[in-house]
């Protein structure tokens, strides 16, 4: 069987035990070797006025995946021209795998629903398959019915197949944790508690250096 690798990017401001929970699914459900974390260095659609330093946001990556051999963090994307969009970090991730590495790009199921309008859309879904997080409601039910059709993909179960080169698009069973980065940074600037949303090394690290206390969202 080959090499199978997950890459989950995004901001990680801050990290949190539903990005974990996503990836711990995306592990057991589809086979996963390893998922590698890839934080946002220059995102193209977020200030970055308002984005915690990409330094630190490393650095709880790192406290959040310590002991864990499964979960990397890699800056790969503090390397690559600014602004950096997905398609961009996953040609340059293709080239530096072994040509027959499954590449599976995370992701929850709102960023999923807006695929065509990210870059170069129907190049990201031959580059690799995804892997969607579920949301419970016939709300989203329809929505995914919609964009299947839109892009050309047909459902079977939990997967999608796609055509011309696309790769099939996967659906967790485990449903995620109703938490959110801008909720914990809200929680944090209102003086309330976020143990248990996070891991405890991230809110050792968001307490000594009193992260988010004056930050806006």
């Amino acid at each position: 069987m080959r090499d199978r690798i997950g890459f989950f990017g995004g901001t990680f401001d801050p990290v949190h035990n539903g990005h974990l929970r996503l990836a711990e699914n995306a592990l057991t459900e589809c086979g996963l070797r390893q998922v590698v974390f890839i934080p946002a260095a220059t995102p193209p659609h977020k200030s970055l006025e308002n984005l915690t330093p990409f330094s630190q946001r490393v650095e709880m990556l790192n406290e959040a995946l310590q002991g864990r051999q499964e979960f990397v963090c890699s800056t790969v994307e503090a390397e690559l021209p600014a602004p950096t969009y997905t398609v961009d970090t996953l040609r340059y991730l293709r080239k530096r795998y072994a040509p027959d590495t499954g590449l599976f790009f995370l992701t929850g199921l709102d960023a999923f629903l807006e695929i065509t309008t990210w870059r170069e859309y129907r190049e990201l879904l031959r580059l690799a398959s995804f892997i969607v997080s579920e949301r419970d409601g016939e709300h989203y039910a329809r929505q995914k019915n919609k964009l299947a059709d839109l892009i050309g993909y047909f459902p079977q179960g939990r997967i999608w197949f796609g055509k011309d080169g696309a790769q099939p698009v996967f659906f967790l069973a485990g449903l995620p944790l109703a938490l959110s980065s801008s909720m914990i940074r809200q929680r944090v600037r209102q003086n309330v508690s976020i143990r248990g949303m996070v891991p405890d090394g991230v809110y050792r690290y968001i307490e000594k250096y009193q992260i988010y206390r004056m930050k806006d969202a």
